[in-house]
């Protein structure tokens, strides 16, 4: 059992309280969060506690009162702590069967790396995120399975930075044949400068040639972009009507804005990768925040399936292609989508359970694809499944008519290796020093008020929370 802490934990109504909390552990191993003297939360066994050394504030965390996950909460997720013997780590974020280290039967557990189906096992916690308290407290609860150490030879600002920078990695890495192509980043905060940095040292690895450019509003985050290694950066104006049409290959959105993600569909003549969680209706759709959670993809309807394709949803009318029965499982949406669940829980061949694909005819089905059941965090497809959309001049939204139109595909990716991401900050001597570059805001612990206020505005590039 841990000495009682106090800590600010953020409110439903978005407003900070100190509170005094508590970790304790049972006689079975099994983590209990006590608040004001109270059990607030059962948070369950391998998890080890970590004495927090800074915590970084990322888009997420300010848009964290929009999010589907209980509040009040002590957030923060961008951690690097201390173990019980000083050693310096950094924490993986999703905390699930794998992580903590207990043998359950969970498919998405035991997929291994394979496609990082393991961040999506259903029954994970998410540190600062999703019910296990973040590392805007002094102390926190990791999986036990999931700490990196960290050298000293790399600065704590580059090491705070480990989270999102493999988020970044992970969204570069998910983007294919990028070879000869003009790639943009849009939205050049945080998560932007990151993604350029993370392109740049991925083109720097492979010797792979693409143009990567830069979009962004301000001189100073420009001239960052262009630091990270950007080839070119182009000011935005408005909403982005001074850049044409078709203009880029792929645009990868790390804006977290619903105005800018139609400027990307509108600008990219090819993919737009987005990596926004921030919770809002965006472009027709309420739950494109949980297709990015749940890494799905959007294209143009197709008469062929890929050869990996074993579970097919078709919600759309007319009958799908006689072919298809042949290849695959084929399930027609006739029933209430909220009964699909049942057949969709029928394992596949890994025994992750969920549609490979869902086909739809209109906006509204997209969002039935991604939460049939309003309240629940359940999908018909499994993670990074796809939904295609077939064709439909009635659909006005500007994502649909984006993919229907222009054949754009719509990609998206969440959390990534942190094991590749910390061997690349500290074996690419471009990046060991990125937090002195992007990092120009401290703030203690007490101050998180004043902090997200600063992370909120435009003078600030990256903020970060000392303990200390």
């Amino acid at each position: 059992m841990l000495e009682p802490f106090s800590a600010l934990e953020l409110s439903p109504e978005g407003a900070w309280k100190q509170v005094a909390l508590q970790f304790r552990q049972g006689q079975e191993e099994e983590w209990t969060l006590y608040r004001e003297g109270v059990p607030f939360e059962e948070l369950g066994r391998g998890l080890v506690p970590l004495q927090v050394e800074a915590c970084g504030i990322c888009a997420t965390d300010l848009a964290r009162k929009n999010l589907p996950f209980r509040l009040p909460q002590v957030i923060g997720h961008e951690v690097l702590a201390k173990d019980s013997h000083g050693n310096r780590v950094v924490v993986e974020i999703n905390a699930s069967h794998r992580a903590r280290g207990l043998d359950e039967d969970c498919p998405y557990c035991k997929a291994g790396d394979r496609g990082g189906l393991h961040r999506h096992c259903p029954e994970r916690q998410v540190l600062g995120i999703d019910r296990l308290p973040g590392g805007f407290g002094p102390w926190i609860l990791a999986p036990k399975n999931a700490l990196f150490a960290v050298p000293e030879t790399l600065p704590p600002d580059t090491a705070v930075l480990c989270e999102p920078f493999a988020a970044a990695l992970h969204a570069v890495d998910s983007i294919p044949d990028k070879h000869g192509k003009r790639l943009a980043v849009l939205g050049l905060g945080r998560l932007g400068l990151l993604s350029i940095a993370a392109l740049a040292a991925r083109r720097r690895d492979s010797g792979e040639e693409f143009e990567i450019v830069g979009l962004g509003r301000r001189k100073r985050p420009m001239d960052l972009a262009l630091e990270l290694g950007a080839d070119s950066v182009q000011q935005v104006e408005g909403e982005g009507e001074n850049l044409g049409d078709g203009l880029f290959e792929l645009v990868l959105d790390t804006t977290g804005s619903p105005k800018a993600f139609r400027t990307a569909l509108r600008i990219a003549s090819g993919q737009v990768h987005l990596k926004s969680t921030h919770g809002l209706p965006t472009a027709g759709l309420r739950n494109l925040t949980p297709l990015v959670v749940d890494e799905l993809g959007v294209q143009p309807y197709r008469d062929t399936l890929p050869p990996e394709v074993h579970t097919v949803v078709w919600l759309a009318p007319g009958q799908p292609p006689s072919s298809w029965k042949q290849q695959c499982r084929v399930i027609r949406g006739e029933a209430p989508l909220s009964d699909l669940m049942a057949v969709l829980s029928l394992p596949g061949p890994d025994g992750v359970p969920g549609a490979d694909l869902v086909v739809v005819d209109r906006s509204s089905n997209i969002d039935q694809a991604i939460r049939p059941i309003r309240g629940r965090e359940l999908s018909l497809l499994r993670p990074g499944g796809s939904i295609l959309l077939r064709k439909n001049e009635a659909e006005k939204s500007s994502l649909y008519r984006a993919v229907d139109d222009r054949g754009i595909r719509l990609g998206s990716s969440r959390c990534g290796n942190f094991e590749e991401a910390l061997a690349l900050l500290v074996g690419d001597p471009q990046l060991q020093f990125l937090g002195e570059i992007l990092v120009d805001h401290h703030f203690f612990a007490g101050q998180l008020e004043e902090a997200f206020a600063a992370a909120s505005s435009s003078a600030c590039i990256k903020a970060v929370i000392r303990q200390q």
